[in-house]
């Protein structure tokens, strides 16, 4: 998949022919831009004084690409020496350093194997060693 960000859109949407040349090489079926990136499209298109025009751009070329939906929640949960790593139900992977999270870098390695899926799927609780991180953003940005 060749997962466009909204840059690259906004400038294939403009016609920018290094972006356009580019698509050509590639089969149509694997461009695809992600749900955040569309929204942001459809909002910035709906701004100006053409809004009606850039409207009916936008739309026109998200109807020749995929559509990324991101989703959260937890498959997934694993340990290296010194990483975390949690699978997502859309296929990605995240992994950040234990460091980050005190209690399970603490933890054994089977303390660490007894977790649950909880919060609808978007978190991962521990309850041996009262741990709680969450999918959205928490792990992604260790907020």
């Amino acid at each position: 998949m060749y997962l466009l960000d909204t840059n690259h859109c906004s400038r294939a949407i403009l016609g920018d022919v290094n972006v356009l040349n580019r698509l050509q090489k590639i089969e149509n079926s694997l461009v695809a831009t992600s749900v955040i990136s569309q929204g942001e499209l459809i909002d910035m298109a709906s701004r100006p004084q053409r809004s009606k025009t850039n409207l009916i751009l936008v739309q026109n070329f998200l109807k020749g690409i995929y559509v990324f939906r991101a989703d959260e929640r937890v498959q997934n949960v694993y340990f290296s020496e010194d990483t975390l790593s949690v699978d997502l139900m859309d296929s990605r992977t995240i992994t950040v350093p234990l460091v980050w999270y005190p209690r399970l870098l603490a933890a054994t390695l089977e303390q660490r194997e007894k977790w649950s899926v909880c919060g609808g799927g978007y978190s991962i609780h521990w309850s041996e060693i009262d741990e709680d991180l969450s999918t959205e953003r928490r792990i992604v940005c260790r907020i």
